[in-house]
């Protein structure tokens, strides 16, 4: 079972985890939260949407992509779950900024390019992944947050109001956790084996560096002209 108890200092959502097997020297060097209510945007397969969603995301450099990976490389080394089981060729390592299901989406990514163009001409964006943290309320959602920058929150308000208000409540400004996911549906063994895994990396000099619209009710990748 997972005991959690509040963190001075923190948003009020925001708990440290007692994990069985898990002592407080992994819980310090991972810095890890579980941020109650908050899931993971999800990714559906062909047939998981009827109407258009599209999400906007941002990805990174091929350095930084590739240490990413590795992260997901050694959760299956230990036969752990993570996002390199999603066999699409559009499964990367990327960042969430919005995700639209109403009159926007269903006007099609055409009508949005010149003006997401705009939205995300500040690219590229130094962000640096940091802590390893976990969503939800079980199972769990094992992610990478990113230090949050003055830029990044500049160009999330400038997306959203091309995109409209997301129709995921915790992408939001105000709610946003900028992360990139690892693994999905997790028992409480699995995120404290996953922890054993994932110790902190040093990942200075990350860059993320262009946008795409990925169309997940017509399974399509569109780039963000930069």
């Amino acid at each position: 079972m997972l005991d959690s108890h509040p963190v001075g200092g923190h948003h009020d959502r925001a708990t440290v985890l007692g994990l069985p097997g898990v002592d407080g020297g992994l819980l310090c060097a991972c810095a890890l939260r579980l941020v109650l209510g908050h899931a993971s945007e999800s990714r559906p397969g062909p047939g998981g949407d009827t109407e258009p969603v599209l999400h906007l995301e941002l990805l990174p450099d091929p350095a930084t992509e590739l240490r990413l990976r590795q992260d997901w490389a050694r959760l299956e080394e230990r036969g752990l779950p993570n996002l390199s089981r999603h066999r699409r060729d559009s499964n990367r390592p990327h960042l969430t900024v919005t995700i639209s299901a109403d009159e926007v989406a269903a006007a099609g990514v055409a009508p949005l390019l010149p003006d997401l163009r705009r939205a995300t001409s500040t690219l590229p964006l130094p962000l640096a992944p940091a802590a390893v943290s976990v969503f939800g309320t079980g199972p769990w959602v094992l992610v990478r947050t990113l230090v949050v920058t003055p830029a990044l929150l500049d160009l999330h308000a400038r997306v959203q109001s091309v995109m409209g208000r997301p129709c995921v409540p915790h992408l939001a400004p105000g709610e946003w956790v900028p992360h990139t996911t690892i693994a999905r549906r997790l028992d409480a063994a699995q995120v404290a084996a996953a922890l054993e895994v994932l110790q902190p990396v040093e990942l200075a000099g990350a860059v993320w560096e262009r946008a795409r619209l990925w169309d997940s009710a017509r399974q399509q990748v569109t780039d963000v002209p930069r």
